[in-house]
């Protein structure tokens, strides 16, 4: 197989090592990523001839939505296998659209709003303070806050959109992988003191999902989201509360692997190459 993997940078360790596991079953594997880019007639053209050559392109980041998407419908159209083919949704990085989407497909959300310059009068009547305020479009938590009637105005900017959700008191917080039609990798997120955003990337513990029967809800959650969205490769954020009620916070379909084999003991790059395989079948 000759698998082409269009990243934010060549150098990620975690790529790396996927990477040298595709090279070890005895795959190429290039990774690339276009720090410039020339806007010309011929930008998706020339694009093309380069990644049409191998049998399998994931585009990860790299590109704007507007260009992955041409890229894969020409790539697909050619033959070529794209992991979350955007054609399949208008925007994969959308929080607000996959919301949308979920809550129309019966998976267990937060309650969710949309807002736009909203008055908090009006906000209120949906949602009780303190409530999540995010960015449609982010990742690692940076675009996430916690929104109170006295910050109200500071958080919700003018002229911006924003998915307003309920605060749960969760109790656990899961990131579990998705890769084809399996999951891998879980484990539970643990916030800083004082901080109710879980990322790891904000500094935030990571614990091994021992429990089996929750394991298997948590797989069944994860799965059920992939589907809905029809997509096949990512990470899926799900709380618990008290009661022990799962919710879906959000799909990332650029997981990062940091510390995870450490802590689940799983290497994470077999999974996600014996899925790049599965493609090909």
């Amino acid at each position: 197989m000759k698998l082409a993997i269009v990243a934010f940078s060549d150098k990620q360790e975690f790529r790396l090592q996927i990477k040298k596991e595709m090279v070890r079953r005895g795959h190429v594997c290039d990774l690339y990523y276009f720090p410039v880019l020339e806007i010309d007639e011929n930008v998706v053209d020339k694009t093309f001839d380069t990644l049409s050559q191998y049998e399998v392109v994931h585009f990860v980041l790299g590109f704007n939505k507007e260009i992955t998407k041409e890229l894969q419908e020409r790539l697909i159209e050619a033959g070529v296998k794209c992991p979350n083919r955007m054609t399949n949704l208008t925007d994969l990085n959308n929080k607000i659209m996959q919301m949308v989407i979920l809550t129309r497909n019966g998976v267990a959300v937060p309650k969710s709003i949309r807002l736009m310059n909203p008055d908090k009068a009006e906000v209120s009547k949906l949602l009780k303070f303190p409530f999540v305020v995010k960015e449609p479009v982010g990742s690692k938590g940076e675009q996430v806050a916690l929104c109170t009637e006295d910050n109200f105005s500071e958080v919700v900017a003018k002229n911006k959109e924003y998915l307003a959700q309920e605060f749960i008191d969760y109790t656990a917080d899961y990131r579990i992988h998705v890769a084809g039609d399996k999951t891998f990798c879980t484990y539970e997120r643990i916030a800083l003191e004082g901080d109710f955003r879980a990322n790891v990337s904000l500094g935030g513990a990571m614990k091994k999902v021992e429990d089996s029967a929750l394991l298997s809800r948590l797989s069944e959650l994860a799965l059920q989201t992939a589907k809905v969205l029809s997509v096949d490769y990512g990470g899926v954020d799900i709380i618990s509360d008290k009661d022990g009620n799962l919710f879906v916070l959000e799909f990332n379909p650029n997981p990062g692997f940091k510390n995870v084999l450490e802590v689940t003991g799983t290497p994470f790059y077999e999974p996600v190459a014996s899925y790049y395989e599965s493609l090909m079948e």
